[in-house]
Order: structure tokens, then sequence, then C-alpha cells
């Protein structure tokens, strides 16, 4: 086998490597941000819904415009929920009952049985006594209301959870005003793990 010359080789690769002279590597004028600068002003785009706020205007207070903006036109408010429950929606219960509720919930929390009592109805009182045997040694933080309370029969049925260090318990606190706001029941299942 017969080898080239160095000096062969070096003129070979210049040769080789003198360039195209159609044009077809020449140096452009454009570069990457001018090409992006020229396609996004050529991009057509949506308008912009929302006006600066220098070019914002005043809604005249119509009957019209007053309408518009009622519930019934924008719709209902929207509230979170929990796995289990439905919205937690409570915006029905009045502040009365609101604060019987959570003061039954505190009660429970800090396992006043006597305190929890106080809010039973004088008949069904014992049933606490139930629950506090049956929930003995679960240290609770709570309550939370947790899904919209319904009234069946002039009775209201409150939706709560409590939180343990290993899972959850869900109650249901059934409430009638008797002269003031009385637990008629409660129904509780199992404490479920997180």
């Amino acid at each position: 086998m017969r080898f080239l010359c160095p000096p062969c080789v070096i003129l070979l690769i210049l040769v080789g490597c003198r360039g195209n002279t159609s044009g077809d590597l020449a140096v452009s004028d454009v570069t990457v941000r001018s090409a992006i600068q020229e396609r996004d002003a050529s991009a057509v785009w949506t308008r912009d819904f929302a006006q600066p706020a220098k070019e914002r205007r005043n809604v005249p207070l119509t009957q019209d415009s007053i309408i518009a903006f009622t519930p019934s036109q924008i719709g209902n408010s929207v509230y979170p929920e929990l796995p289990g429950f439905a919205s937690l929606d409570t915006s029905n219960l009045n502040q009365e009952l609101r604060a019987a509720v959570n003061a039954f919930g505190r009660a429970v929390t800090v396992r006043d049985l006597a305190g929890a009592q106080g809010f039973a109805r004088e008949d069904t009182r014992f049933f606490m006594d139930i629950f506090f045997t049956d929930t003995a040694g679960i240290k609770f933080t709570g309550p939370f209301l947790t899904g919209k309370p319904e009234i069946i029969d002039g009775t209201w049925q409150v939706p709560l959870r409590f939180f343990a260090a290993r899972g959850h318990l869900d109650i249901h606190v059934y409430l009638m005003y008797d002269d003031k706001w009385v637990i008629d029941q409660i129904t509780y299942g199992e404490l479920a793990g997180d």
C-alpha cells in the first residue's frame, strides 16, 4: 500500500476546505432575535380582554347593571369540598346555631363531657356518655363543619369532622330549637384513617 506524502495531504485538505463559491455558506445578517421579533410581529393574537387600569371606566349604576351582577346572573358561590362530603357551604347556618355547634365541638375536643351534655336535650343526654366512651383515648382537633347543613322537619343535620392523630371521625349532629338550640341526637361511625 502506498501512502501520500505529507505535503500532498495538506494540499488535498486545503483544496477540499476552500469553501463553496456559490454562496450557500454566506453569512446572513438575520439573527435569532430579529427572526423571533419578526415572527412575533406578524402573529395574529387574540384581543386583550383586560383593559389597562388607566383605561377602565366606572360602570354607571343603572337598573340593568345591578341586575347583571346579581347572583342569578353571575352564578352561585363556589365552595370547596372534602372527600366523602358535599359542598362546604355553611351559609345557611345562622349565628346562634353556628355558635352552638362550635361550642359543642370545643367541648368534645377538650373532652368536657358535662359541657357536651349541656347542649343535649335533657332526655337524650345519655348518648353523650356513649359517644365519650366510644371515643375514649382519642385526642381530637377541630371541629370542622364539613358539609352543607340540611334542615328536615325542623331538625338541622350538621356534619362535623374531628381530626385525630391517626385519622378523622365524622359525626352528624341533629339540632332543634327549644327556647335555645339543643342537640337531639348525634350519629358517628368508626375512626377513619387519612
